[in-house]
């Protein structure tokens, strides 16, 4: 579905006074970079008593999200006329991105951005064609996951107690969230007693200028509700009393958004900020490095070794189905893998003595 976001529409009136008569003479679309806005519809009117004008709107794709804004499709294919894309501009899009330096999965997401804007041109009857469609987005190589051990994570949060994320990253590893989840926490999604915590929205810059975007989860099945470990719990309490601290510092200055982590003024946390701090906890830590985001997969790896099944370590991260969990952490679960092998050969057993 499309949304027109802005339309700058006027109409020239003639001599006397009177409404000009005007008809379509043609329509160009374009992907443009304006904030909130993926691609335009410039409308040329020639009208019998004035010349040509061009009137412009501003079309949002509700299918792409805020985060997924086409940083990268806008330097490779803005600007172009929709219609005059063909299936080598998608490829040289491929290219590219991939020439900056990015991984194969944020080709991909590039790829996926185009497909949504030029599907929904289409369907709006825009273009004739989606060639994005045409054009096959290129493969990802499995890479297997490396998270921290259980004493990695621990020493790390030890070795970060001071730090201005120490209660970030307790939430990260417990809990397993988005990096845009975090930062998107509000107070009013944790309940008073800190027993319990809800995921309804993300944080992400959404480009340069553009500041902090508060925007929805990455999926529907991403909205969820949690527990709280004690270990959690007492972060929060540790981080709301901190807020306070700052809030009373700041005085006039406090910039109030309700979210749980935010500066030393209540602005929302720049995401470049904590991944250079991030890196630099690691370092003092002594820890192995890894990407923030292999927090989650830390917190996921931890469960899986404990014994918690596949289906609720799903809920806990809030992946959309099932085949994602298992296809990323199948193979780091050998503690569950082989209790489960010791379980069957128990079964066995009991069941029929003479197999012993």
């Amino acid at each position: 579905m499309s949304t027109v976001i802005d339309a700058a529409v006027s109409v020239t009136l003639a001599d006397n006074g009177d409404p000009a008569t005007f008809i379509w003479d043609r329509f160009e679309y374009v992907i443009v970079g304006q904030p909130r806005a993926l691609f335009a519809r410039t409308a040329w009117w020639r009208g019998a008593e004035s010349p040509a004008r061009i009137d412009t709107e501003l079309w949002r794709v509700d299918a792409v999200r805020d985060d997924d804004e086409p940083k990268h499709v806008l330097p490779a294919v803005g600007g172009k006329k929709l219609e005059q894309l063909t299936p080598q501009n998608v490829r040289e899009l491929h290219t590219a991105v991939a020439g900056t330096g990015v991984s194969a999965h944020t080709v991909r997401l590039a790829h996926a951005v185009l497909r949504s804007i030029l599907s929904e041109a289409a369907r709006e009857q825009h273009i004739a064609r989606n060639v994005a469609s045409l054009v096959r987005a290129p493969k990802i190589e499995h890479v297997e996951v490396e998270p921290w051990t259980a004493q990695e994570a621990s020493t790390f949060l030890e070795s970060s107690r001071d730090s201005q994320f120490a209660q970030l990253y307790v939430v990260a590893l417990t809990l397993g969230l988005r990096r845009g989840e975090i930062l998107g926490l509000r107070w009013a999604d944790i309940n008073a007693e800190r027993t319990q915590l809800r995921v309804r929205q993300t944080a992400h810059r959404a480009g340069a200028g553009q500041g902090i975007t508060i925007g929805p989860t990455k999926t529907a099945r991403s909205k969820r509700t949690l527990p709280l470990p004690e270990k959690t719990a007492t972060a929060l309490r540790a981080r709301a009393s901190i807020q306070q601290a700052d809030l009373r510092a700041a005085g006039e200055g406090w910039v109030e958004t309700g979210l749980v982590f935010t500066t030393t003024l209540g602005t929302p946390i720049e995401p470049s900020n904590l991944r250079r701090t991030f890196d630099k906890d690691i370092a003092a830590a002594g820890v192995r490095r890894i990407r923030f985001h292999d927090m989650r997969h830390t917190c996921a790896s931890l469960l899986l070794a404990q014994g918690v099944q596949m289906r609720v370590v799903m809920e806990v991260l809030g992946h959309s189905n099932m085949a994602i969990t298992s296809d990323i952490y199948s193979h780091v679960a050998p503690t569950t893998l082989r209790s489960a092998s010791e379980a069957t050969n128990s079964a066995l057993d009991v069941n029929d003595p003479g197999l012993k």
